[in-house]
């Protein structure tokens, strides 16, 4: 099995509450008091034009690969376990509440082809970024950078904001249908002086941040990463991490309306 991983930092902190229990009414309620009003759910409306992409995706790739899907719906529905470690825990932690159905996974997902080969892989945009894919028979996971996202072209994406002094450090990669990596770019911008404007650009060509580093001008800069900018705004711009992405619980809800599983 293979696994890639691209090291990043990020922290994240998710906040869980529980309601106290409230206290019992000294008197209860009479009889000519109405009773408080049963809360309800509202169906999901798989016809919205908000699943419309999503409803498109489901039906081209199951068109020709099924077992794929059938076996990304089964883990997310708690039926099937990933084969290669315990990578995805993370996510099933603290993106579902303790008891609820294993079906009720809060986080955002989607499905892209990520290595070229035609096949979709399953995207959690959580922290980091999963993607999981399907091989002989299994889904396997591959855990990348914490601040990465997956673009509409499939590219992985890191974004990462510093300071001491103000710094923006990028990377973009890309995969083979083999999973080598086929483009591995990291570049960065500083404001060494503080005075509120970027002066000082390093370009590395597939190396991390800061090793080997080669400084190049402005004008460089932009000549070498234009494309990478291109493909953040072509997959929504500064909101790339929530561009097109639904809930786990949300796809499993549309793949059974779109396959017909009742």
């Amino acid at each position: 099995m293979r696994k890639i991983v691209v090291s990043a930092v990020l922290v994240v902190v998710l906040f869980c509450g529980c309601a106290p229990k409230l206290a019992e009414p000294k008197q209860s309620p009479t009889a000519a008091e109405p009773p408080a009003a049963a809360q309800t759910v509202e169906p999901i409306d798989y016809g919205d034009n908000k699943y419309a992409a999503d409803s498109y995706s489901i039906n081209t790739y199951n068109a020709e690969y099924p077992d794929a899907l059938r076996a990304f719906y089964e883990f997310l529905t708690g039926e099937r376990t990933v084969a290669n470690g315990d990578d995805a825990e993370y996510a099933l932690k603290y993106y579902r509440r303790e008891g609820e159905p294993a079906r009720n996974l809060r986080v955002p997902m989607r499905l892209i082809d990520i290595n070229g080969d035609g096949q979709p892989e399953l995207c959690f945009q959580c922290i980091p970024l999963y993607f999981f894919y399907y091989e002989n028979g299994e889904i396997n996971s591959a855990g990348t950078g914490w601040f990465a996202t997956v673009l509409s072209n499939g590219a992985i994406f890191e974004h990462r904001h510093g300071a001491a002094p103000l710094h923006q450090n990028y990377a973009y990669t890309t995969y083979d249908i083999d999973w080598n990596i086929l483009k591995d770019d990291h570049f960065s911008k500083f404001d060494m002086d503080e005075d509120g404007e970027y002066d000082t650009y390093y370009f590395n060509h597939d190396t991390y941040f800061q090793e080997n580093d080669t400084e190049v001008t402005r004008a460089e800069f932009y000549a070498l990463t234009w494309q990478y900018f291109d493909a953040v705004e072509l997959s929504g711009g500064e909101n790339y991490a929530n561009y097109n992405w639904i809930t786990a619980a949300e796809w499993v809800g549309l793949y059974e309306h779109e396959i017909g599983i009742t």
